[in-house]
């Protein structure tokens, strides 16, 4: 049977939930309209974006590259939804020599409009999906066009005859939701991604959007939002490079939709949730099965509100356990107001709603998409942004700075460290929760469960901010930064740690919130619309911290689609945590949030009137499950050949130690997500989830390799410090995390200095008579806060995020390999350090730039490739077991570093490695001896004998 032939008898309504297969909604289908009983506005609309098609030459690119000649007027509609004859050759999906017409080959349809079906329209398909590109068009499709043409598509849907007991199971439903190329569908498949998968929308109960200083940047050629700033043309070289380098808000988009909640029944036995506490029930659980788009029109109104809370410095003043609590500057400070909390809520015209609204500084802008007057033109979805704002700022009120007073470090005397409590994490001050059974995690996760990664489930749910930053003292409503130069040698550490100074206390614009709607019918037609439900489940929205890592997500880490082995379980890389995904974890929206128009709180948390409570995160989507059963022929290369963002829970992290994206709290003993428990700033839980090796690889960056030696294990016994020590996972290379002025890329090798993703600078190794030891940041001093406010400093978005998949499961791989060669451990495991990583085309002018100019490193021959294998795309290495004797793990102070924040260690070993996706040539270095080229012993092994 012909593909499309199969396409157009089959019901093609299964849906996924996350990953697998949920169930089918064939019988009782809805049936679908004439065109002439469609309603005017989506029409109106039709005609705009067809014109809008033909002036950016569209007509072009469907007669030139197609063979479709297609009236653009809007004048014969019904010719639309007509079978294209022929369509296999003329869009040459099942030829993959044909270069021309790349990016239908994951298109199911056969018509320019198939009623109610977007992903089967070949018109929404061009304009929505990343992988259409040609040089025929002038313009790319703005996103209300696109959101112009859903309306038409899904206009054709009529309810109205469904029997009554299906209509009692309707309910309104606000969602997230994009259309995405096949290879991004789920369920995402870690293996034969060769088979036939279709282009679909997926949706989502919940959406992401994320914090910038910079208004939102739509890339219409990539269909999607990018976090880097709009570069106007004219604009001058150093602006550029500046805006480059910035941060941009990334809205969700949200729609209103009808759904039916539907149980998953048998086949939620097989959902792969990693966490056995959140499979309780599973076959009670209800989710979402989109069936129509709600669309603007002059019968039906639709105005969208939301609601959004951030009290995450009310939550750190109330904190208080036993001898720890936090002491305002000032005793009387309203808690309930701003900016201890902040509450916005606004209807998409930006209207105030109710008595809600309670903020003096902007934090949410609603905005409906082409929101005219003209109801036959209007939007019928709207992108949730993050108003543009610094990313931290200091909390005042009426012009005074707050601060709170630090409580001195616990020490061995203190009661709450019997418990295995601590209050302080690389000089930020920590706020435990008591019943917090951090021991008993720690033995589940690293022992007892840690093959089958198993992780603890919520058994410590945060009821603060997890940790706050306190290296900025008040004193006279001055602040003051606290750190090497200002409390030089031991002094840091001793007035940290004795605490008792004012500390100011910084926000951010991370919060939760709901997003609803309100639907309106005029009176004439309300029998028309008697299918209609009452009741509206409103969106689950997280505005939260920008992704450092905009094209990758966990699905393609743990996919074997980019690596030869796929036999590797590559959550067995991270000492914690792993590529488990939100929208994997059943959990409920915050449940102080409210519905703005009802005023009643927008999520349950618990079962008793809701089987949907704790589904808010599943991401659903069409499918035509019989389709590689019945149509075993069709199979074809797909490949990812596209770059997009997202903001769907699937792309969001789901290990909550704390998290990066969100984490989770507890009200009464039922969990939900929120984000309030966050450090303080997020700045501050920035450094401390990267110096954690990357483990929520989602939006993570790696910054394990800058602190190395200035790391705490997570085990103190001398015998198991170093296994427990945390390890690069995600190698980012030398000039990614930023080239000190005295390293040897500088000092012997003609690059400049510069400052990395973060604003620190990497390790370097540095001869010191005659002795090779590591120079390197310690995390102590480190301050993502202070970096982030220094101009000539800042975060550099520029240096991660072009990054893609492929490229990071690369450095992954061969860093996997050098580790197995050199140490035969898995990468967790590893005492070893990266200390230089470099990404290098092996062949006869290979340059090196983190070697230093010494005959130890001279002796080696690093540049020229040491087997004859070792060729092609690659890296080059260094490893060090760097000196770890009680006492002296983190090295001394370096008196030259100006900055008084760089430490240097001696080193016991030191690993060079020439390596490939095939291999690796590595030697270990002769330190202490004389080394001549003689001496040095390179080894080989192949990436298929490690690996086997």
């Amino acid at each position: 049977m012909k593909r499309r032939d199969f396409l157009q008898k089959s019901s093609a309504a299964g849906l996924l939930m996350s990953v697998m297969p949920v169930f089918d909604l064939s019988a009782d289908n809805p049936v679908f309209s004439s065109t002439n009983s469609l309603s005017e506005a989506s029409k109106a609309k039709l005609k705009e974006v067809l014109r809008w098609m033909k002036t950016a030459q569209w007509d072009a690119f469907f007669k030139e590259e197609l063979g479709l000649d297609i009236d653009f007027s809007g004048n014969e509609l019904d010719q639309l939804t007509k079978v294209i004859p022929n369509i296999e050759a003329k869009l040459s999906y099942n030829n993959p020599s044909n270069e021309r017409n790349r990016g239908f080959e994951d298109f199911a349809g056969n018509k320019l409009i198939e009623p109610g079906r977007p992903a089967m329209s070949l018109l929404y398909h061009v304009l929505a999906s990343p992988r259409v590109k040609s040089e025929k068009v002038s313009e790319y499709p703005p996103l209300m066009h696109i959101d112009a043409l859903e309306d038409y598509i899904y206009d054709y849907v009529d309810v109205s005859n469904l029997p009554a007991k299906r209509k009692s199971n309707l309910y309104l439903a606000v969602l997230a939701y994009e259309y995405r190329p096949a290879f991004k569908v789920p369920p995402y498949k870690p293996k034969n991604r060769d088979k036939l998968e279709c282009a679909q929308l997926v949706f989502s109960r919940c959406g992401i959007a994320r914090t910038g200083s910079y208004e939102a940047n739509y890339d219409q050629k990539n269909r999607c939002f990018t976090n880097m700033p709009t570069i106007s043309t004219g604009t001058s070289p150093d602006q550029t490079e500046k805006l480059k380098k910035g941060i941009a808000e990334t809205p969700a988009r949200y729609g209103l939709f009808l759904v039916e909640l539907n149980h998953l029944g048998k086949s939620a036995e097989k959902l792969l949730n990693q966490n056995k506490g959140e499979r309780r029930n599973l076959r009670r659980r209800k989710f979402i099965s989109p069936i129509k788009k709600i669309t603007a029109s002059a019968d039906l109104s639709i105005e969208f509100g939301e609601y959004h809370l951030n009290d995450k410095l009310k939550r750190l003043a109330d904190y208080q356990y036993k001898s720890q609590s936090i002491k305002l500057n000032q005793p009387n400070y309203d808690l309930n107001r701003s900016p201890f909390t902040r509450i916005s809520a606004k209807n998409d015209q930006g209207q105030e709603i109710g008595r809600l609204h309670q903020t003096d500084f902007e934090l949410i802008k609603l905005e409906r998409l082409n929101a005219t007057a003209d109801v036959n033109q209007q939007g019928s979805s709207v992108l949730l942004h993050s108003v543009k704002a610094p990313l931290v700022r200091e909390a005042t009120s009426n012009g005074s700075r707050i601060a709170f007073e630090v409580p001195k470090k616990w020490g061995k005397k203190d009661k709450e460290v019997k418990k295995r409590h601590a209050n302080r994490r690389y000089a930020a001050l920590k706020l435990p929760n008591p019943e917090g059974n951090e021991v008993t995690n720690f033995i589940i996760s690293h022992g007892l469960s840690y093959k089958s990664r198993t992780l603890t489930g919520f058994k410590s749910p945060k009821i603060a901010p997890l940790f706050a930053n306190i290296k900025y003292q008040v004193v006279d409503n001055e602040m003051k930064h606290i750190d090497g130069i200002s409390h030089p040698g031991k002094q840091f550490d001793q007035f940290i740690n004795k605490g008792g100074y004012d500390a100011q206390l910084f926000e951010d614009s991370i919060c939760d919130g709901s997003v609803s709607a309100k639907v309106e019918v005029t009176a004439s037609e309300k029998g028309k619309f008697d299918w209609l439900p009452t009741e509206v489940l409103p969106a689950f929205s997280i505005v939260t911290a920008p992704d450092f890592f905009p094209f990758v997500d966990s699905n393609e880490i743990r996919s074997a689609y980019f690596r030869q082995n796929d036999h590797l379980n590559v959550d067995e890389d991270f000492l914690e945590g792993g590529t488990l995904n939100l929208s994997r974890i059943r959990q409920p929206g915050n449940p102080y949030l409210l519905d703005p128009f009802s005023k009643k709180p927008a999520f349950e948390n618990n079962w008793k009137s809701d089987e949907s409570y704790d589904t808010v995160t599943a991401i659903v989507s069409r499918k035509d499950e019989q389709l590689q059963e019945e149509n075993n022929d069709f199979v074809y290369g797909f490949k990812k050949d596209f770059k997009t963002t997202s903001y769907l829970p699937d792309t969001a992290t789901g290990v909550f130690y704390p998290g990066w994206d969100i984490t989770y709290a507890a009200k009464d003993t039922n969990i939900y997500f929120s984000p309030f428990a966050l450090g303080s700033p997020f700045a501050e839980d920035m450094k401390l989830c990267a110096a954690g090796n990357g483990m929520w690889p989602v939006t993570s960056p790696d910054a394990a390799r800058t602190y190395h030696a200035s790391l705490e294990s997570f085990v103190n016994y001398k015998g198991l410090r170093k296994v427990f020590l945390p390890a690069t996972t995600i190698p980012l290379l030398d000039d990614e995390i930023g080239i000190h002025k005295k390293a040897p890329h500088v000092a012997f090798n003609g690059q400049k200095p510069s400052f990395g993703w973060d604003g620190e600078q990497g390790p370097y190794l540095e001869m010191r008579q005659d002795k090779p030891f590591v120079n390197y940041t310690d995390i102590e001093r480190a301050d993502y806060l202070e970096n982030f406010r220094q101009v000539d400093i800042g975060f550099d978005m520029s240096k991660l995020r072009e990054l893609e998949s492929s490229e990071l499961v690369m450095r992954m791989d061969t860093q996997r390999l050098c580790i197995k060669a050199i140490d035969h451990k898995k990468v967790w495991k590893t005492g070893l350090w990266l200390v230089a990583a470099e990404k290098v085309d092996w062949g006869s002018s290979t340059k090196i730039h983190c070697l230093p100019q010494h005959e130890l490193f001279s002796s080696i021959n690093a540049k020229q490739p040491q087997n004859p294998a070792i060729t092609g795309p690659g890296y080059l290495y260094v490893f060090v077991d760097s000196i770890r004797e009680k006492g002296a793990e983190t090295g001394v102070l370096d008196k030259e570093d100006e900055d008084q924040k760089r430490r240097i260690v001696g080193c016991n070993e030191i690993y060079v490695c020439q390596v490939t996706s095939e291999g690796l040539s590595y030697v270990k270095l002769p330190i202490g001896s004389n080394p001549t080229k003689s001496s040095v012993d390179w080894k080989y092994k192949k990436a298929r004998d490690l690996m086997s």
